[in-house]
């Protein structure tokens, strides 16, 4: 059971976990597209090694997003802090 101070939870609808997929696999197919382009100047010259390593990290943060809305599409719910902190007893879902 979510405890009084847990927050609100969230239905997430089946329609907005089919967007969060498609939204991952286009930002997923986009980064592979930029670490080949990447991957094609390899060894990269000296002059051009900072601005490598920042697209690098830049995909790197786009995998992670990625990530993230993968694992949302599965939730059925999403506990999410309330500003009162308490939970209405009609509100109270087991997880």
């Amino acid at each position: 059971m979510i405890g009084k101070d847990e927050g609100w939870v969230v239905r997430v609808e089946q329609q907005e976990r089919g967007r969060l997929r498609i939204r991952a696999r286009e930002t997923v197919r986009a980064a592979a597209a930029d670490l080949t382009e990447v991957g094609s100047r390899f060894p990269v010259p000296e002059a051009d090694i900072y601005r490598v390593a920042v697209i690098l990290e830049r995909l790197g943060e786009e995998c992670a997003e990625a990530a993230g809305m993968l694992r949302r599409s599965v939730l059925r719910e999403v506990v999410t802090p309330s500003a009162a902190g308490d939970v209405p007893p009609d509100r109270v879902q087991s997880r």
